[in-house]
Parts: C-alpha cells; structure tokens; sequence
C-alpha cells in the first residue's frame, strides 16, 4: 500500500493525450505538512481546498524509454474504506467535497509531480461535486470515485478507466475527457467492470477530430451525447 513508509513501484506513461488542451494546473507554495515516517503530505491549496499525497516511485515510460522517478499519488486521508462502514474509528475522515482541482505539478520542499491516484481515493464523498484531473494521471483507478452520489462533472485525460470507476455516481451530467484515443472501460482482466454502474448516460465532451472514434467505441453504450468540446 501507498501508506508504508517504504516507496512504493507502479507506472506512469507520459505521451500525447489530445489536441485542444488547457494548461495543466499548477500550485506554488501551498501551505503543508509533512510525514516523513510515512512519506504523506497534507496541503492546504492556495484555495482552501485540502489535498493528500503521498510519495511513490514511478517508472515513467516517455516513448519507448523508462526513467525511475518519485512522484506525487493522490490519497484519500486516514487510510480505511468510508461510506456505511461503521467498523472504522471514532476518527472523523477527511472527504473530498465540492470544486476539487488536482494539479499536474505542485511546489511544496520541492516541485513534484502529480502521477497517480490511489485506489477509492474518492470513495464515498458525498459531497464531491465536481473533479478536475491533470493530464499527469492517466489511469483513473478502481473505485476512485465510487458512491459519490452528487458528483456532476468530470474533466480527465486518460487511457484507462478502471473498475467501478464511477460506481453509482448517478447525479452524473457531463465528462470532458481530452484524450484523442477513447479510454479504455474497464480492466480486461476483470469479467464485470461496472465502471458506469447506476450512472445514467450524460454528455461526454471530447476533441473535435475525435467525436466519430468515440462515437464508434464502448463509450457511445454509456454517454446521451458525444460533443466537441466547448
């Protein structure tokens, strides 16, 4: 897990996502803290909107080349399932609630890199209502934001959206997604993704070049209009 005080190895693959981006955001000089026995930051953002980290190892693949590098990963804060689990300590959780923009880069000790998000890193926030990705993450993890019942909108890059995703987030209205090449749905390794579980079908914003390959893919099964984007 994320949380051990070791580093923890995954991946991260850096490549073209789309045409008609906006500039990744960035943060500079956020108030912190830092926990060095468990390598965790807890940020205040330049908003007042709080988010955690925590340091990873990466093998960042750029073409055909790896690089071994440190990064920052998206956590949720303590580290135990949240919903109607009622096993969990007296410990109010911290939850993720309305506007929340993650940043692709952030100046803390140092510049980090935002290139992940841990598993149900949103689970269960209630009061989610809106998630801005940087085009840094591009792997939406396996539940990351399963049960958050008043998330509206979403805007990511990505390549694969992983299972139970967007389990019953079932006040969705709109995804901008600003990849060229459609997300994948789902793990194959998996026989039931259930990403879209209980979500009723919404827009899904995407390039201009790209509107006729989204519309002949998995997502046109999930989406009530394939748009370009605004």
């Amino acid at each position: 897990m994320i949380f051990a005080a070791a580093i923890v190895f995954s991946f991260a693959f850096i490549g073209c996502k789309g045409g008609n981006t906006p500039d990744d955001p960035s943060e500079s000089n956020p108030k912190y803290t830092y926990d060095a026995s468990t390598r965790k930051y807890e940020v205040t953002m330049n908003d007042g909107q709080k988010l955690y980290f925590a340091v990873v190892a990466l093998e960042i693949r750029e073409g055909v080349a790896t690089k071994l590098d440190t990064a920052l990963t998206l956590i949720s804060y303590p580290n135990y399932m949240r919903g109607d689990d009622k096993s969990k300590t007296d410990e109010e959780p911290y939850l993720y609630k309305g506007n929340v923009s993650v940043p692709a880069t952030i100046v803390l000790d140092k510049r980090w890199t935002v290139h992940a998000m841990m598993e149900q890193v949103c689970y269960y926030c209630k009061e989610l209502t809106t998630i801005e990705l940087p085009a840094t993450i591009d792997k939406i993890s396996y539940n990351a934001f399963a049960g958050c019942k008043q998330l509206k909108k979403v805007s990511l890059y990505a390549t694969l959206i992983d299972d139970g995703a967007f389990y019953e987030c079932s006040a969705l209205e709109a995804m901008t997604c600003y990849s060229i090449t459609p997300p994948r749905i789902g793990n194959p390794d998996f026989y039931n993704a259930e990403v879209f579980y209980n979500v009723p079908k919404f827009d899904l914003y995407v390039p201009q070049a790209s509107i006729d390959v989204y519309k002949n893919s998995d997502w046109k099964n999930y989406t009530k209009n394939i748009l370009p984007m605004e």
